[in-house]
């Protein structure tokens, strides 16, 4: 999970990581938004090796960090 906060991090430096943590719906509060949620793909591609595209996710995929967690170790990551 450390390495996918950092990645969070590293996608949206401008956003504080409490902001990701505490979230329960991150699209939904405007802590992200679509072009974000590509850029974290992209950066959760390279960071755990996976190959993430559209098909592979859905937004209850990134309501969470937690969520985003589970999908990576769902295709493959970490």
């Amino acid at each position: 999970m450390d390495k996918l906060i950092e990645v969070l991090a590293l996608a949206k430096p401008e956003t504080d990581i409490e902001d990701f943590l505490n979230a329960t719906d991150l699209y939904g509060q405007g802590v992200i938004d679509s072009l974000d949620i590509m850029v974290i793909i992209d950066e959760i591609n390279y960071a755990f090796s996976t190959e993430l595209g559209a098909t592979d996710i859905s937004r209850e995929d990134f309501m969470t960090v937690a969520s985003i967690y589970a999908m990576i170790k769902r295709c493959g990551g970490e």
